[in-house]
């Protein structure tokens, strides 16, 4: 009660400063999924040095930026909206599900995809190397790093791993609702919602995995 009134106090503050938020769970959780298809999308289109630089200076590192300012709108919408539609709106969204479907499996598929990164690397250098031998270049060093800097940067580092695999900071929110700290807030059927949301998460993990 103690945390609701003081979102009351400050909500003609934020209303002033930011305007009116127009946000709720869905439209925060589409937008989540958003960025995060982008951003597998362009690591999957990747099949050149090129195409690399230009996906990574045009998609993949911007994300940050972008998933930051997503994180804002959160907190504004979080403050300014009473706990108890917090908690309500997120587990019924079928928007949230989706996101959460759409975190486990790029999770997954952003791996098959370093790992073909790191082959086409590896097919990169075998053929400068023999390359390099046909024009009598007796025992020749490629050095991936200066011919395909892009490439092998995403082919070796864990810079496209870890973004996929990292949580929304809408699902590190719900997973808050069952400790304590939510506990004044939980509607009457929150063991409901949430048992309908696990089974629309897993309906949607089973689309996208097929």
């Amino acid at each position: 009660m103690k945390n609701r009134k003081r979102k009351l106090l400050l909500l003609p503050i934020l209303l002033v400063a930011a305007g009116c938020s127009t946000d709720n769970a869905s439209s925060l959780a589409r937008d989540y999924t958003n960025a995060r298809s982008e951003y597998l999308d362009a690591v999957m289109m990747i099949t050149s040095e090129s195409s690399a630089k230009w996906a990574d200076d045009k998609i993949l590192k911007p994300y940050t930026e972008r998933v930051n300012a997503i994180d804002t709108r959160l907190e504004k919408w979080k403050t300014g909206t009473d706990d108890k539609e917090v908690v309500k709106d997120t587990l019924s969204s079928e928007a949230v599900a989706m996101m959460m479907a759409e975190e486990r499996t790029s999770a997954v598929r952003v791996k098959l995809e370093k790992n073909r990164l790191g082959k086409l690397l590896e097919a990169h250098i075998e053929r400068e190397t023999d390359r390099r031998r046909q024009n009598g270049e007796a025992n020749p060093v490629v050095d991936p790093k200066k011919l395909w800097p892009s490439l092998t940067d995403l082919a070796t580092s864990e810079r496209i791993t870890i973004p996929m695999t990292s949580a929304s900071r809408l699902t590190k929110l719900q997973a808050e609702f069952p400790t304590d700290k939510w506990k004044s807030f939980r509607p009457e059927n929150f063991a409901q919602l949430v048992d309908n949301q696990r089974k629309r998460i897993e309906r949607f993990t089973e689309f996208n995995v097929r």
